[in-house]
């Protein structure tokens, strides 16, 4: 008996028969409870979901494509400076670096005295080499004969220089000593 609520409203005339010839005509046009929650949800979902499209379907008009083009573009144009800038500062890097380690070789006493006598604005570097050192150095050095008095030649990592000049390594200095402690290495 499955429709219980059908036996109060018939009473006595209530039968078997009858219950089921109701089951099988509200099972025709009707579902069941479950089955209409489920759906009444995903209208729901549906309606919803339907809503958030317009509200972004309308901000998107909004918005005026030559703006964002604009932004774009401007956008675009700062990244490529900034990549200019890079670049730029890394060339010069590299110039600097190559002027100072050519400066040590020619034994300044400080590099950065003599790079101020130099015009650098005439100085290139192509691949490894410097193009226009050597027509300054050659009047730097007759003029200025207080910046040029060490004559070195940068060690090789690994290679110790003896400053005394004799042909033995001179004794460890504190430096050695702190760097053979940090590094593990004997002076």
């Amino acid at each position: 008996m499955a429709l219980e609520w059908l036996k109060t409203i018939l009473g006595t005339t209530y039968t078997e028969d009858i219950d089921k010839k109701v089951s099988d005509e509200i099972g025709k046009g009707f579902v069941a409870r479950a089955d209409f929650n489920a759906a009444n949800e995903a209208k729901k979902t549906a309606e919803t979901t339907l809503k958030e499209r317009d509200t972004q379907l309308d901000n998107l008009k909004k918005l005026e494509p030559e703006k964002l083009q604009a932004e774009i573009n401007r956008l675009q144009g700062e990244n490529k400076a900034a990549q200019d800038k890079h670049d730029t500062d890394l060339k010069q890097l590299k110039l600097d670096t190559a002027i100072d380690t050519r400066l040590i070789k020619e034994g300044a006493v400080n590099t950065r005295a003599v790079k101020a006598l130099l015009d650098t604005s005439k100085i290139s570097l192509d691949g490894d080499n410097l193009v226009g050192i050597d027509d300054q150095l050659k009047p730097i050095k007759e003029a200025e004969k207080w910046a040029f008095g060490v004559t070195s030649t940068i060690p090789k990592s690994g290679q110790r220089q003896n400053p005394s000049g004799g042909g033995s390594a001179a004794e460890p200095t504190v430096a050695d000593e702190i760097t053979a402690a940090v590094f593990g290495k004997t002076p």
